[in-house]
């Protein structure tokens, strides 16, 4: 049992069912609710001024036209790279219309992505242009295995602090705490969400986790007690304290589990970097090398 999920919207099912956090679609006239004080859900606002300010930024993909954006999270793990998850570049998938009987193929949208490093996207601050995106080749749109992806941008944000991936970390049976980062909702409650889900937001919580393998490829964490992840956290840090006393990341947001007509409110899964941590190591490498071109064969005589 693993992963069903969305790109754009929270799948419900009747009882219990498990979807991707997914990018989280917000209007481009939404403003922070005056009640979204207490989220990530059940965490706390962070401020301009927190180190995590400068560590973690948020991932806007917005398709020419719309008047809305989806929003993911990421952690900048060096100035101009960051890590998140693989589906939030979901490609779209071709339109096509039919026509007096011709079935017309539309032009895929054109879909701008940038990042901002603010803890609340809705002010005036500046945007980063995605240069380049290196998804695992690996990743499974149907079990969620893999679901990593390391973007480039354009420049590097003034001040930024980029964070460690944990290298290593034993196995353990017992429940062990994460940190939660992230600008998704802050409410399980699916109609509230709809008009005061405090999505662009930078907030953090508190998770326990229920166990730890590194040769698992996922790490499942309660969210039963009114605290979790949610839509737009997706590509968002699980962060753990490192040996050195600073702060590592050891997950990267990629699905939850919903029930009892709420969403985000049973368990949540991120993707285990200590797993594939060569593989992120290896993609920070080859995203920052410059690409050439072979010049052109030289004619024969």
């Amino acid at each position: 049992m693993r992963l069903v999920w969305t790109t754009t919207y929270i799948l419900f099912v009747a009882v219990s069912g498990i979807a991707a956090c997914g990018p989280q679609v917000a209007p481009l006239s939404h403003q922070r609710s005056a009640v979204a004080d207490s989220g990530i859900i059940g965490g706390a606002d962070l401020d301009n001024t927190h180190d995590l300010a400068f560590s973690v930024a948020a991932l806007i993909s917005q398709e020419q036209g719309k008047s809305s954006i989806d929003v993911c999270s990421a952690t900048f793990l060096t100035p101009r790279v960051l890590l998140t998850a693989a589906h939030c570049f979901k490609k779209p998938k071709p339109v096509t219309v039919a026509a007096a009987g011709t079935v017309l193929s539309l032009p895929e949208p054109v879909i701008r992505q940038y990042v901002k490093m603010s803890v609340d996207i809705w002010g005036a601050t500046p945007e980063y242009e995605v240069e380049r995106v290196l998804g695992h080749e690996n990743y499974d749109t149907q079990t969620y295995d893999n679901d990593v992806a390391v973007i480039l941008i354009r420049s590097a944000p003034v001040g930024v602090k980029p964070l460690p991936i944990v290298s290593s970390m034993n196995a353990t049976r017992s429940a062990w705490n994460v940190w939660a980062v992230g600008y998704g909702q802050y409410t399980s409650d699916p109609e509230l969400a709809k008009t005061e889900d405090g999505v662009g937001r930078m907030r953090w919580v508190e998770l326990t986790a229920m166990f730890f393998d590194p040769r698992l490829l996922y790490i499942k964490v309660f969210m039963d007690r009114g605290r979790g992840f949610c839509g737009g956290d997706s590509g968002g840090p699980a962060l753990v304290k490192t040996t050195s006393g600073s702060l590592g990341v050891i997950g990267v947001a990629s699905a939850y589990e919903s029930g009892a007509g709420k969403v985000c409110n049973v368990a949540g899964y991120y993707t285990n970097v200590v797993a594939l941590g060569s593989w992120i190591t290896n993609a920070i490498r080859e995203i920052q090398t410059p690409r050439t071109t072979s010049p052109p064969p030289m004619p024969s005589m």
